[in-house]
């Protein structure tokens, strides 16, 4: 909240940034040991995917059992 001061009898303007941005986050899990990995990303494009799934695998290792979901955050 912000706090406008005004005259009596008057209506206070109070300006507002009415731009919305997203947030996407990438997050897989290793099913075997319960680690989680993420990322935050700006837009969910494919360049980002590809990025966030080589890291996890790097992570996880050949044949690691994985569960991929991507959400919004606003």
């Amino acid at each position: 909240m912000k706090r406008v001061l005004a005259r009596r009898g008057s209506k206070p303007v109070l300006r507002v940034n009415t731009g919305f941005s997203s947030t996407y986050v990438l997050l897989a899990v290793n099913a075997w040991t319960g680690e989680v990995v993420f990322t935050v990303a700006d837009r969910p494009n494919s360049e980002s995917v590809k990025y966030f799934l080589r890291y996890f695998k790097r992570r996880v290792g050949k044949g690691g059992a994985t569960s991929y979901s991507c959400g919004s955050q606003r």
